[in-house]
């Protein structure tokens, strides 16, 4: 049984691909409609602030409106989203650990 496409992914779709074609007007409706879901998808991922949530969220909608010309249009625009924002919490989470300090740094920082 094939699945059923609400209409508002139907305008989705067909709005994202308009933007591939370099109309990022059309770029709008597709960030209205999965902002607030990207915010929340971070926050369930325990981004430890809200600020650090909407960054990601802006450089997640950023990089799709860059890349939206090699999007392959089989993929629907949220999996592709979804897709590119999981990528951005590796990245995230990556970058954070490169950055906490070892415990023996912090030993020796505190015994000086």
């Amino acid at each position: 049984m094939p699945a059923v496409v609400s209409l508002e992914a139907k305008r989705v779709e067909k709005l994202s691909a308009k933007a591939a074609t370099g109309d990022r007007e059309a770029f709008g409706a597709p960030y209205d409609r999965y902002h607030a879901e990207l915010l929340s998808y971070y926050a369930r991922r325990r981004v430890p602030t809200l600020e650090d949530a909407e960054d990601l969220v802006e450089h997640a909608f950023y990089k799709a409106l860059r890349s939206i010309p090699r999007k392959d249009p089989r993929s629907p625009f949220n999996v592709w989203l979804f897709h590119i924002a999981k990528n951005l919490i590796t990245d995230f989470y990556r970058t954070q650990k490169r950055h906490e300090p070892i415990e023996d740094e912090v030993s020796m920082i505190d015994s000086a």
